[in-house]
């Protein structure tokens, strides 16, 4: 199998140059070699999701490359989900949700099957009957040439724009990203698979396949949130004036102040963290005007969470506020593979 995977992959780099040398004709020999092999090649693939749109796209999970306990992504970063083969974008809120952002074929193909009806409340919601929504939510399946199949789970409920049996090219939009389903966070997830082979879009690699082996990625093209890596990911962060936001809050797009009144009962700084590992080092902070430090958190975490609210802040002084920027950062330390990494980012807000 090994022999006809790195075929594929030198052979995909073939097509390539050949195009652009406008040898066409060659790809038509190179098709009909590859016909022989056990499994076709996978299609070229367009980033099913209009990043354009979204005020920022974070790449939440990726496909698992670690067969046993534990997970590994195509970096060998901790940034997956165990035994999952499905990529997950996210959406910093559902007002991104709100703003319809359209969600793409990613190759040729015809549409397998759709499904519609849940409700954008994520893994929280409970049907009539206290039932928990199918894993991948509102979904649209497209069938591709050499039978792989690609998935957009997800979706926003009543979204959908397709049907079984419609024929659609690369970045046709075929419905909108939503919180439908067993989704940490709004956004899309995209599987690609065939039979019981799931590839990696980031790297072209089977699901399981150690992280250390090369490949090449499948995408045509990556939005710029998506094109570095990132050990650490930071979803969002904000301020607000409530003394204990909520996850559920942060989701549904509140609590993000762009500034503050003197008066504000609180003030208080709060990130979004995804795939905390056990293990982490964390510090939370904020500087007044003055350089003083008004409030801080350290933390060393003992649980594993998909995503995590963290947030620190002060009660107002009995004068109130003093006007200015307020400064706040996060800072973040997490082993991988046996190294320390860390992560340090800022963020302002100003107080009149």
């Amino acid at each position: 199998m090994r022999v006809v995977r790195l075929f594929f992959s030198s052979e995909r780099r073939i097509r390539r140059q050949l195009a652009n040398l406008g040898l066409a004709g060659l790809i038509g020999t190179l098709s009909a070699v590859s016909a022989h092999a056990e499994t076709p090649p996978a299609p070229d693939l367009v980033f099913p999701l209009d990043c354009s749109v979204a005020t920022n796209c974070v790449p939440l999970t990726y496909v698992d490359h670690l067969p046993g306990p534990g997970v590994r992504d195509y970096k060998c970063g901790l940034n997956a989900r165990e035994q999952s083969g499905l990529t997950h974008i996210a959406l910093q809120s559902l007002a991104d949700v709100d703003r319809s952002i359209p969600v793409l074929a990613a190759a040729p193909g015809k549409v397998r099957g759709t499904r519609d009806g849940i409700r954008d409340e994520g893994p929280e919601y409970r049907d009539a009957d206290g039932k928990s929504p199918p894993f991948c939510g509102n979904a649209v399946e497209i069938l591709h040439q050499g039978g792989w199949i690609s998935r957009y789970c997800h979706m926003r409920e009543g979204s959908i724009l397709v049907k079984a049996g419609d024929d659609l090219k690369p970045g046709n939009v075929i419905g909108y990203a939503g919180w439908s389903g067993n989704a940490p966070m709004p956004g899309l997830g995209f599987r690609l698979k065939q039979e019981q082979t799931v590839l990696d879009p980031f790297n072209g690699k089977p699901a399981g396949e150690s992280c250390t082996t090369t490949g090449e990625s499948l995408w045509s093209g990556l939005p710029p949130s998506l094109s570095d890596y990132r050990d650490i990911i930071v979803i969002d962060a904000g301020f607000s004036s409530t003394p204990q936001p909520l996850l559920p809050d942060i989701i549904r797009g509140y609590h993000r102040q762009s500034s503050l009144p003197v008066t504000a009962p609180s003030l208080v700084f709060w990130v979004l963290i995804g795939n905390v590992r056990p293990g982490e080092q964390r510090t939370l902070q904020i500087v007044g005007p003055d350089d003083r430090v008004i409030a801080e958190q350290k933390h060393l975490e003992r649980d594993a969470s998909p995503v995590m609210l963290l947030h620190t802040g002060a009660a107002r002084p009995e004068k109130n506020w003093m006007p200015g920027t307020y400064s706040a950062s996060v800072v973040i330390s997490r082993e991988v593979n046996g190294q320390m990494v860390h992560i340090n980012r800022h963020f302002d807000i100003e107080v009149r």
